[in-house]
């Protein structure tokens, strides 16, 4: 692609008040077409941002020349003091609306992959629901009671079962972010990987930021507002005995995870919570082992084993015990594993762990997703702190605890 062709679709979605999508090899091969340069325009994953090496060659001067009209020109003028590019934008002598646009792109880009880190496996395991409601909600759901099926005699009527309504009330949202800017120095001194440095640290502290708060709600550490609230009912706990307002046990103490006889141990505790509506066993979609890395290796070995051996009685005695083999491992393959190298931080402690359907357990209830926002020409902005260009990142949102039934949490002591 021509630099040209590059910017007619930018602005042409100027005029149309739009953000238009570019990929970074579209910039770089405009970079080639207008300068000859040597920048790479492939990626090995598709998009030039995957490349760093790429990253650390763009060049935002070249780009501002290559994209305004009278590019050269006009940056040419920017060190001189009484230059006003607000004031020529806004008398349409200069548009730097195409510039804007692919900046945009450009640092948008920088800004998501670093919020959209492998590392962050939290985030990734626990459902996103898109809300309106700024301040919390009510949940809704509808229950009933079992066995409610009743023989019905002929010529006789179909009983009618009585609904309850439930709810479980979520905490107030959040908003984060942080905002960069592009000042007259930056473009004077092509400061691009500056500029993309400090994206990256945007996207990074965001990434961060909810990672942890994923992890908090999934062990019940750090902050509480995730706790699961029913009914208008006091925030509970998520991992307790049957105790006051937690009417179910999913805390299993002295059940180091060493072999599956301790999963076992864990499976049969989740088996025997009882919905509290129904009082049917809770419905289980899928099974997650969630453990520090000090774990991972055990849980490893327990998912993928090939062979188990029992032996009855299993300790030394005079007679000969009776030594059972079969092939695989009772919960081989069976279930997920979740694990972060910041768990161990947020509990302070790397021996508990944790089984249950993660995903039906929690959710991250967001007004919207990780946003940038480009700032308009402003006068006061560049006059203030020569600034000619300017966009707000950020993501709101809250962890919830919708049904702690579905996890249990074994402890070592």
């Amino acid at each position: 692609m021509d630099y040209r062709r590059l910017r007619r679709r930018a602005e042409q979605a100027t005029k149309e008040g739009r953000r238009e999508e570019f990929l970074l090899e579209e910039i770089g091969c405009a970079y080639v077409d207008a300068w000859g340069t040597t920048i790479p325009t492939r990626a090995p994953k598709g998009t030039a941002m995957a490349d760093p090496e790429y990253r650390n060659n763009l060049s935002l001067r070249k780009l501002f020349e290559a994209v305004v009209p009278n590019g050269l020109e006009v940056i040419s003028n920017l060190d001189d003091p009484n230059f006003n590019l607000t004031r020529l934008s806004e008398a349409g002598e200069v548009n730097t609306g195409m510039f804007a646009n692919i900046t945009g792109q450009l640092v948008f880009n920088t800004i998501l992959q670093s919020y959209e880190q492998e590392d962050f496996a939290f985030t990734r395991a626990i459902p996103s629901v898109t809300t309106r409601f700024i301040r919390g909600e009510k949940i809704p759901g509808i229950s009933f009671p079992s066995d409610q099926n009743q023989i019905i005699p002929e010529g006789h009527g179909y009983p009618s079962v009585g609904l309850t309504e439930e709810w479980i009330q979520t905490p107030v949202t959040v908003k984060r972010g942080s905002r960069i800017d592009v000042t007259k120095e930056t473009l004077i001194s092509d400061l691009t990987g500056e500029l993309l440095t400090k994206a990256g640290a945007i996207g990074l502290s965001l990434g961060q930021n909810q990672e942890n708060r994923a992890c908090d709600c999934v062990v019940d550490e750090g902050t509480t507002t995730h706790r699961y609230r029913r009914n208008d009912a006091a925030a509970l706990a998520t991992y307790d005995d049957n105790t006051g307002g937690h009417t179910w046990d999913n805390l299993q103490a002295s059940n180091a995870l060493v072999d599956w006889t301790d999963l076992e141990a864990a499976d049969l505790l989740l088996s025997a919570i009882l919905d509290p509506s129904t009082n049917e066993p809770v419905m289980i979609q899928s099974t997650m082992l969630v453990c520090t890395k000090q774990l991972e290796n055990t849980a490893l070995r327990i998912r993928n084993a090939t062979e188990t051996t029992v032996a009855t009685p299993g300790y030394a005695t005079t007679d000969n015990p009776t030594v059972t083999k079969m092939s695989g491992g009772p919960y081989a393959g069976g279930f997920d594993i979740l694990t972060s190298r910041r768990l161990q931080l947020r509990m302070t402690t790397d021996t508990s762990w944790f089984w249950g359907d993660v995903r039906n357990a929690f959710r991250h209830m967001q007004i919207w997703p990780i946003t940038t926002v480009q700032r308009p020409p402003s006068a006061d902005a560049e006059f203030d702190r020569d600034i000619v260009w300017g966009s707000k990142t950020s993501v709101m949102g809250a962890y919830v605890v919708v049904d702690p039934r579905r996890m249990v949490k074994s402890t070592v002591a």
